[in-house]
């Protein structure tokens, strides 16, 4: 072919072709021959595509190096918390190409900076401005360093307060319900997120149940109407849900029972009783504690609504489970001048609050009560998360308060703080105690009209 018989070993004329041989030769010796295909580490396996065998063993020793170093790199690390759970879950972590260049780097200390940079896919120039960056913090990146680590510990105090822990937004309620300040400023959301993510520290969520709402029902229920009609926030005390659950502790070989009246407006969860049975008298006790605590209050909101023109009705609103429709209790309602209201068949949206609240719940509770040995123990635990969730988690939809704080700003249109003006809280009366001098004051008025309206009268 004009090229030297140096080639006639290499080509084989009666395979390739005349042509092909002739091009090929001619490339060669003029150093146009193709160059080995270099493929980055970084690239996944399906998306190589055709290699030659040295090509490929080049590649897989460049994705080897590669995957060990992001193993070195990214490593997963748990939390405890006061309940002692492990919060650690397969996630998707993102990966940080010039500290995998560094490690690298340091693992390999023949490799040249440039070789590396070209490895992972990254300029020289970035590497070097990233490696500068971390080794001479500002001033203002020591500083805000130790911000993060003194938030880091809040965060910290109110996952072991609470023993689980909550989300993002449920933090950012926290912290500034603590009026907990960086600076004289709040710390934000997104600040809480991206310390969250840097603790690998994620929320305790509840999972849905995947039959919920499958059943339905066309028939319709006898005489008990859905009154409520998912109208759940109207007035204080307007509106009270009630549901039972189900608890299963020793491991999950007992049931228990935990039947729970909520007042839709404030969250505030009103009365609750938890038993060995599901039956009239579980939703009974729950109702009686409710009504022994929170009976005033439930009179001053109908008073509220008939001074306001509004009909003076509170709703029992359920699902039409055979306890609350028992004549029994039926009849301990119409009694107490209440109006009964009860879901649809086959609707839980009917009754949303009551089951969100039941969800949370057993996403926190679960795990722990599981391992209470005996009834004992369930009952104290839940009585005490239920007490806790009145009167010391702060939720962002009520104002960043908790339910028992919201209750007396939307009642007494006061903000709960520490401190008003310069005088501590502690120093003011409480409510209840006010309230008690405004009916003495009420009767010595009617006292006095009555005498002068005597007098009157003789005279």
């Amino acid at each position: 072919f004009g090229y030297g018989s140096e080639y006639s070993s290499v080509f084989d004329v009666n395979e390739l072709g005349g042509d092909r041989a002739y091009a090929a030769a001619g490339r060669a010796a003029s150093g146009q021959a193709r160059k080995p295909k270099k493929v980055s580490g970084m690239v996944p396996r399906n998306q190589v595509g055709n290699l030659s065998d040295q090509e490929m063993v080049d590649y897989l020793n460049s994705r080897i190096d590669y995957l060990e170093t992001v193993v070195g790199v990214v490593k997963k690390k748990g939390l405890k918390t006061a309940s002692e759970n492990t919060i650690k879950e397969e996630r998707e972590v993102e990966i940080d190409k010039c500290l995998l260049a560094d490690t690298y780097i340091k693992d390999h200390s023949e490799t040249k900076i440039s070789e590396a940079c070209k490895i992972f896919e990254i300029t020289t120039r970035e590497y070097r401005r990233w490696k500068n960056h971390r080794e001479n913090p500002s001033k203002s990146q020591i500083e805000k360093a130790a911000e993060d680590e003194r938030i880091k510990e809040k965060m910290i105090d109110i996952i072991k307060s609470y023993g689980f822990v909550p989300g993002r937004r449920q933090l950012y309620t926290s912290l500034a319900h603590d009026r907990f300040t960086i600076n004289g400023h709040p710390v934000g959301e997104k600040r809480i997120a991206r310390l969250m993510k840097e603790m690998n520290l994620y929320p305790t969520l509840r999972h849905k149940d995947a039959y919920k709402g499958q059943a339905t029902y066309n028939h319709p229920y006898y005489d008990v109407n859905d009154y409520v009609r998912r109208n759940f926030r109207q007035d204080p005390r307007k509106v009270i849900l009630t549901d039972i659950t189900y608890i299963s502790y020793n491991g999950n070989k007992r049931i228990s029972y935990l039947c729970v009246f909520k007042d839709a407006f404030t969250n505030e969860i009103l009365g609750w009783h938890i038993s060995r049975k599901m039956d009239v008298t579980l939703v009974e006790k729950a109702y009686c504690m409710m009504m022994d605590r929170h009976e005033k209050e439930i009179k001053q909101a109908c008073r509220y609504m008939k001074e306001n023109g509004q009909l003076p009705y509170v709703y029992i609103h359920s699902d039409n489970g055979s306890q609350y429709t028992s004549t029994e209790f039926r009849e301990i309602l119409k009694d107490d001048g209440f109006i009964q209201s009860v879901s649809r068949r086959g609707n839980s949206l009917d009754n949303a609050p009551m089951e969100s609240f039941f969800g949370r719940m057993k996403s926190i509770l679960n795990e722990l009560v599981e391992r209470c040995p005996n009834f004992d123990t369930v009952e104290t635990m839940v009585e005490n998360y239920l007490k806790q969730y009145n009167t010391e988690i702060p939720q962002y939809d009520l104002a960043g308060q908790t339910p028992e704080e919201y209750y007396r700003y939307i009642t007494e249109g006061i903000y709960q703080t520490d401190i008003y003006f310069g005088v501590s809280s502690k120093e003011l009366i409480t409510q209840a105690e006010l309230e008690s001098r405004r009916e003495l004051a009420r009767a010595e008025r009617a006292k006095r009209r009555s005498e002068q309206s005597k007098s009157d009268e003789s005279s």
